[in-house]
């Protein structure tokens, strides 16, 4: 991104994630352009839940998509320098947001 380093305080993320090229690399940028304290959010409804996995299957084979599991999230956002990792998750109705924030040191370049 043509973004200086530290650009905003707050970056979300509403059923886009799923398309990113590459996922962990692109978060590593998100989190290069996040101010220090600054948040990510992001929100779907196509990840890991048992509940959903046969219809989200499908989706994911059809497109191609990142579909990681609550765990797998947290992985990879504190994997890339993100920290105070929350989740709300809605399982019942096959929704998740994700929220963390970038801290001092918050980068593994």
């Amino acid at each position: 991104m043509s973004f200086s380093d530290g650009a905003f305080g707050l970056i979300t993320a509403f059923e886009t994630h799923y398309f990113w090229p590459d996922f962990r690399n692109d978060l590593k940028e998100v989190n290069r352009v996040t101010k220090q304290n600054g948040q990510l959010l992001i929100v779907g409804a196509v990840y890991k839940n048992k509940k959903f996995d046969r219809r989200n299957q499908r989706i994911v084979d059809a497109i191609g998509m990142t579909y990681l599991s609550i765990e797998e999230f947290r992985e990879v956002l504190e994997g890339v320098g993100f920290s105070e990792f929350d989740a709300l998750e809605e399982k019942k109705k096959g929704w998740f947001a994700v929220k963390c924030i970038k801290k001092e040191g918050g980068s593994t370049d």
